[in-house]
């Protein structure tokens, strides 16, 4: 019941079950600290979906998996895609990632290395870290821990995303998003099928 009462829906699309998390650091702090045992830990929140039938449930991390947000999500999974800006940054945050979900939860995590997947966003012809760059980068970060998980899709930079976002419009659909919404549909083939 507790999970059906939670489920939004974005007036474009009106068939995708969007569950949102607490908006307050005390409530997200409180449940992050519940233990996967709980009636209402994350993890029974996944299971709850999946009693839903769900062909798929798309779970978007912090962008650091250090906190019971991540790992109870993480432990349940069969993919795994990490998304990242090509900067320094987000180039050594994918090479702390990978190494968290293939060392520190190895005996635990079910998605295999060949399940796991990096997706650029922001790709600008204006920046000056292409994916080669990338992962080039993130690779010297891994040393021996790597090599990186491949390239699944890349998302170019688009002007007009901010804008349809805050005006709660699809970015699949919006007008003046085409460019982020084909690599979006590729994407969800490829994870989804």
């Amino acid at each position: 019941d507790g999970f059906g009462a939670s489920i939004q829906r974005l007036g474009a699309l009106p068939d995708l079950d969007i569950v949102v998390a607490p908006n307050d650091p005390g409530s997200l702090a409180q449940a992050a600290e519940r233990a996967p045992s709980d009636d209402s830990s994350i993890r029974n929140l996944i299971y709850a979906a999946y009693s839903f039938n769900y062909g798929a449930i798309l779970i978007d991390l912090p962008p650091f998996a250090d906190s019971m947000w991540a790992v109870q999500p993480l432990l349940m999974a069969n993919v795994a895609v990490i998304v990242a800006r090509p900067t320094m940054h987000d180039a050594l945050a994918t090479a702390r990632g990978f190494r968290f979900m293939t060392k520190e939860l190895a005996k635990t995590l079910r998605v295999p290395r060949e399940a796991m997947y990096v997706v650029l966003n922001f790709l600008s012809p204006k920046g000056n870290m292409g994916p080669s760059d990338f992962f080039a980068s993130t690779n010297r970060s891994l040393g021996d821990d790597g090599p990186c998980p491949p390239l699944m899709a890349t998302f170019p930079y688009v002007s007009e995303l901010p804008a349809a976002q805050n005006h709660g419009d699809s970015p699949m659909l919006a007008k003046g998003c085409d460019d982020f919404a084909k690599p979006a549909r590729s994407l969800t083939v490829k994870i989804i099928g």
